[in-house]
């Protein structure tokens, strides 16, 4: 229970307040399993398993406890062939952009400077060619 607490609050300047932090901290607990639905943060870290929708709500409530901007973006296949895909992405405080993604292989973060558009970071993301629609 205790780390459902520091994790959906507010943590005073702890390491785990960046998106570094977030990701290593999901990478410790919780591990990879296919969901039939997106859960609330809660219960992905009471169950300690998600897919990527269920890593995304975990990422997408911490960084807004570390009052970092962020948005679920579900990412489409270029080809249209194989499954989407479910990330954050975030702008931090000084402007840099840059995502969360869990899944099969793992959590993964990656940091941008704030010049760089977010069709670049998409593109970016492991495990296949990626597009996703929307806007600043």
């Amino acid at each position: 229970m205790f780390a459902v607490v520091v994790i959906l609050t507010g943590c005073g300047g702890n390491k785990i307040c960046s998106p570094a932090g977030i990701a290593e901290w999901e990478r410790g607990y919780i591990g990879y399993a296919e969901q039939t639905r997106a859960d609330n943060a809660e219960t992905v870290m009471a169950r300690g398993t998600a897919d990527c929708k269920g890593y995304a709500v975990v990422s997408m409530q911490r960084l807004r406890a570390c009052g970092i901007e962020g948005r679920i973006v579900k990412l489409s296949p270029v080809d249209n062939k194989g499954p989407g895909h479910v990330v954050v992405t975030f702008r931090q405080p000084n402007g840099e952009r840059g995502y969360i993604s869990g899944g099969r292989a793992g959590v993964t973060w990656e940091l941008f400077p704030l010049e760089t558009p977010w069709a670049e970071i998409i593109r970016s993301i492991d495990g296949g060619k990626w597009e996703a629609n929307f806007t600043e």
